[in-house]
Order: structure tokens, then sequence, then C-alpha cells
């Protein structure tokens, strides 16, 4: 199973980014497809194309035949669906792509293969880790599954306005709608940071135990773990 995951990324890169790019080098039955601006090299499953933003906007304006309003690199955020045609070119040998975000730490993503060989189309619901079976009707999904609570993309590219079209507000309703074969597990903590030392975590994680928690994490070769606080005990 050949899975490649897309960033691009156009601009200051974050502070948690050498930490991200290390938790991709550790998941190595995963290849990632970074587009950036940014002094960064191709390195073991880690292939970087350097590009400027304008050459960036070129691309993705080659894919459409229509005007497409691509005038910041967080307008991306809705062309993730579309990244299977966009990308196309560099996707031909994998069974499944997906889209990603970099503020965040990888763990073990090796339990994601197993939905993949299940024969799902889509994998998760959340646009920080989308996957996507990479077929030609799937790829066009973007375009070919219809709701009357969704815009068209025509109207979502071709508009400067953002619209959740990766998510909630687009592919999450076209294919529950469209009764897609799609899995949305939740295997990933969404932080948040209220100071620099005090940070809880959303109610998103597999066990879904409590809304919030107060949380600590260890992170060693790979491997991501979650400590909380049970009634005074660690767990």
């Amino acid at each position: 199973m050949q899975i490649c995951i897309i960033l691009p990324y156009f601009g200051k890169l974050p502070d948690i980014f050498p930490f991200f790019l290390q938790s991709c080098y550790y998941n190595k039955n995963f290849d990632f497809l970074i587009f950036t601006d940014q002094d960064l090299k191709s390195h073991a499953n880690v292939t970087v194309v350097n590009m400027p933003w304008e050459n960036f906007v070129k691309h993705v304006q080659s894919k459409f035949d229509f005007p497409i309003a691509l005038e910041s690199p967080y307008k991306l955020c809705d062309f993730k669906p579309a990244y299977g045609h966009i990308f196309g070119d560099w996707l031909k040998k994998y069974d499944f792509w997906g889209h990603c975000d970099c503020d965040l730490i990888w763990g073990n993503l090796s339990p994601l293969i197993d939905f993949c060989e299940k024969g799902v189309d889509r994998i998760g619901e959340y646009g920080h880790l989308i996957l996507y079976k990479n077929t030609n009707e799937v790829n066009n999904w973007f375009r070919l599954l219809k709701s009357v609570r969704v815009p068209s993309h025509r109207h979502v590219f071709s508009t400067a306005a953002s619209f959740s079209f990766d998510e909630f507000a687009g592919m999450n309703v076209l294919v529950t709608e469209n009764k897609k074969n799609t899995a949305t597990p939740r295997l990933f903590d969404d932080i948040i940071f209220y100071s620099k030392t005090l940070f809880s975590r959303r109610n998103i994680c597999r066990q879904r135990t409590s809304h919030r928690k107060a949380a600590f994490y260890k992170y060693n070769h790979g491997v991501l773990e979650r400590y909380v606080d049970c009634g005074g005990v660690t767990c």
C-alpha cells in the first residue's frame, strides 16, 4: 500500500515545523510531498518541490477551465479535496493520497493503512489529515458529488472567501449525502494552548473520555504517548 500526503506551504514556516518534519521521517510507510517557497530539501520519504507562490498558483490554475481565486495560501484549504486532480502527475504510483496541515506532530500513522486495505475511499473528516483513494472517480468527487447544502466547486474555487470546503461545509456533507464508502477514525488530539505551559485537549480523541482534560505528551522515536490526570493519578 503506497500513500502520499501532500502539503503546500508558502511563507514563514511555523516554529513547530522541525518537529513535524521529524515525525514525517519516522512514518516510513508514508511518503510526504511538500510544495514550498522556503529553503527545504528532499530527504528520505519527504519530497520537496521548491517554487515561488506565483508559479504554484499558475500550476493550480492550469488544472481548471475557469478563473480561480487563489489570492493567499490560506485559501488552499478549499482546494484540498482537489489535490488528487491538481497534483496527479506526482501521484501516479500511489494507492491513496492525502492532505495535511503542519502545525502538528505525527504519531504512528500505520493504523490508517488498515482502513485503506478495507476498501474505503475516504479516511478522516478533519482538514489536518484526510486520505482519498487514488482513482479517477474519487479524485473528481469534489466536482461530481452534489448537494443543495454545498456550493459548487466552481463557485468555491472562483471566490476569494473561505468555505471550509475540505471539511464540514463541503466534502463531509457531499460524501455523507451521496453515501460514499468512508471511515472517520478519531485518532488524534486537538490541543488548545492557553499559555506556553498550560494546555488541554478537545474531545476529539478516540477515547472521548471528557470534553477537556489537562494532558502531557511524550514523543520518542516516532511514538507519541498521551498522559492525562485521572483523579489525581496520571494515566
